[in-house]
């Protein structure tokens, strides 16, 4: 049974992401209960926010929602606009992870990575300093494997174009052999 080498990564990818994503959500009740739906539809602006766990409810249900461009969007607007070095720590750590979620359509791998390295340089201290270290970690491997696999296409297609002229010459040998054979008859 043929195995594809690089499904491993692709899978712990999705579940570690899924996983710490799950994990620093708000809860969806406390999210239902402050702010009613209609407050995050695509026409209503933000609510305002009176403390620093409330900076992150809005992306949170874009994510709940699968939303998640909009969510990247938001993250991406709080890590800009905050002067908050813990606001921004986690904007930052979201967006990472936002631009790795398999579940996300615009997800870039590369984006994500170097924010990965904004992130551990930025914050050495950071308490999401493992999930950041071990998502980079995955992202490299990642990495390194497509460029594999984009070395290994490319070997392919020259062999597969070395095949396609021996097999033109294969059959330039048979029509030379068949005349070969047709004037061996003749001259029997």
């Amino acid at each position: 049974m043929k195995r594809n080498r690089w499904s491993l990564p692709g899978f712990l990818l999705a579940g570690f992401s899924g996983l710490l994503f799950c994990a620093s959500c708000a809860a969806p009740h406390a999210l239902a209960t402050r702010y009613p739906d209609e407050r995050y539809s695509a026409d209503a602006d933000a609510p305002v926010i009176n403390s620093v766990e409330e900076f992150f409810l809005h992306t949170d249900y874009l994510v709940r929602e699968g939303r998640y461009p909009e969510a990247l969007a938001s993250a991406r607007r709080i890590y800009n606009e905050s002067s908050d070095p813990s606001v921004r720590e986690e904007a930052l750590f979201r967006m990472v992870f936002l631009l790795a979620y398999e579940n996300n359509a615009k997800r870039d791998l590369k984006e994500s990575e170097n924010l990965a390295g904004t992130f551990l340089g930025d914050y050495p201290q950071s308490r999401r300093l493992l999930e950041v270290k071990g998502l980079r970690l995955l992202l490299q491997e990642i990495g390194r494997g497509e460029g594999e696999i984009d070395t290994l296409k490319q070997y392919n297609t020259t062999q597969g174009e070395k095949i396609q002229a021996l097999e033109e010459d294969l059959r330039k040998i048979k029509e030379i052999d068949l005349q070969l054979e047709e004037q061996k008859k003749k001259l029997e």
